[in-house]
């Protein structure tokens, strides 16, 4: 019998992606010639949420647009089979933020641009309610004030944060993600930064430091992740593949731990599944995975059959 997955509640942007393919990215002063483009969602909850969504794990996504946004985008969320229902649609204007990604084939790698839009980000009942039942919450970046409020009295949850260092320059956040991480998931040089910040060297020091925190996963991109438990770490290699539009690499990633964490796989396995997802997002052309018969080809790469 297949278990049933916990749910999963995804606190992160919904956003509207330009993806400008260029032979190679210009310098300062030198202009780039677009060979392609190509605009999909995007936003760093919506496209773990979409993950985890065709791999069969039920999710909310929580977040705000405004009151432009196209109804068909939210539409394409639900028929993947995100729950929107923690979508808040504001009254404002506007659509929703936008990022505009220039990606140099040379390069294998991008530069993007945020266009913020004019949006509250006021935490709603509903959303309220959803992080009071989900099994498992997680906090990417946002409107890091809204986040704040979701989880203030969150208490007995699985928390999974995937941490930024932007965050650091926000008062107070740094100390809700101490007191509230069961896992944080970071790049490693974003990682440095936190280390730096909390004036520690290690990440055995921070697990000893933060109550609930019993895991550390950091993704070091071609040379794979690097998990840290307290009494033990273990390196996971990175998969090959082609590289199209390496974008949101780090998002499927943390889709991989999350899913394992649904479905209580050690986290030695949800890497290599993370693993196996950037990759596929690496050989993607949106943001995001192929999401048509993503769970087969993931059994494939990972060499298990997932749940």
């Amino acid at each position: 019998m297949v278990p049933k997955p916990l749910t999963v509640a995804s606190i992160g942007n919904l956003t509207l992606d330009h993806l400008l393919f260029v032979e190679s990215l210009p310098a300062l002063d030198e202009v780039a010639l677009i060979n392609r483009e190509q605009e999909c969602l995007g936003g760093r909850g919506a496209i773990v949420a979409l993950i985890l969504a065709s791999l069969g794990v039920p999710v909310f996504l929580c977040t705000a647009v405004g009151g432009l946004m196209d109804s068909d985008a939210i539409g394409f969320l639900k028929k993947s089979g995100v729950n929107t229902d923690c979508i808040n649609v504001e009254s404002t204007p506007v659509t929703t933020s936008e990022v505009f990604i220039a990606i140099g084939h040379e390069q294998k790698n991008c530069v993007s641009f945020f266009l913020p839009k004019q949006l509250s980000f006021t935490p709603s009942p509903n959303q309220k309610s959803v992080i009071s039942s989900a099994d498992i919450l997680y906090f990417t970046t946002h409107d890091l004030s809204f986040n704040l409020h979701l989880l203030e009295g969150v208490q007995d949850k699985f928390v999974v944060h995937n941490f930024s260092r932007h965050m650091l320059a926000h008062p107070g956040y740094l100390a809700a993600i101490i007191q509230s991480a069961s896992i944080i998931v970071a790049n490693a040089d974003d990682f440095e930064a936190l280390l730096k910040q909390l004036t520690i060297k290690t990440p055995t020091e921070l697990i000893r430091l933060a109550p609930r925190l019993g895991c550390i996963v950091l993704t070091k991109g071609e040379f794979g992740a690097h998990i840290w438990t307290g009494s033990e770490d273990h390196i996971i290699p990175a998969m090959s593949t082609e590289v199209v539009a390496p974008v949101g690499l780090g998002d499927a990633f943390a889709a991989g731990i999350l899913y394992g964490t649904a479905y209580h796989l050690p986290i030695t396995t949800s890497a290599r599944i993370g693993n196996a997802l950037a990759a596929e997002s690496a050989a993607s052309q949106l943001t995001y995975p192929v999401l048509e018969n993503l769970k087969a080809r993931i059994s494939f790469k990972v060499g298990i059959d997932l749940p």
